[in-house]
């Protein structure tokens, strides 16, 4: 089951990716809610931390990618959307993911053993 969708994202970030293409980066960052235990926040925290994290790894990928909404002015690399994800976790959890990081993954770098 995944947190969101194609269209949640669509309404934060602007891409020419296609719909398969969003939904795997979607999958993607559910994968590392659930490895970080964040699965028992509340749907709509989850909801919003699967959308930054799919924005930032849509933001690598896509580098004609645009912010959009409220989000347009402050959010221009993959940096900015994960470090705003950080933000939100550490809000609802009290304990953030600055330490270890996120594992950021990308269409070039896949998940490896490093992590």
């Amino acid at each position: 089951m995944v947190n969101c969708t194609s269209d949640d994202i669509r309404l934060i970030i602007d891409t020419s990716l296609e719909d398969p293409d969003i939904t795997s980066l979607i999958v993607l960052s559910d994968a590392e809610i659930t490895s970080r235990s964040l699965d028992s926040r509340p749907a709509d925290i989850l909801k919003l931390i699967s959308m930054l994290l799919t924005a930032s790894l849509i933001s690598a990928r896509d580098p004609t990618s645009n912010s959009v909404n409220e989000y347009r002015e402050t959010m221009r690399t993959s940096e900015d959307w994960l470090k705003l994800a950080e933000e939100k976790i550490e809000v609802t959890t009290g304990t953030g993911l600055t330490d270890s990081g996120i594992p950021f993954v990308s269409y070039n770098e896949p998940i490896g053993d490093n992590y």
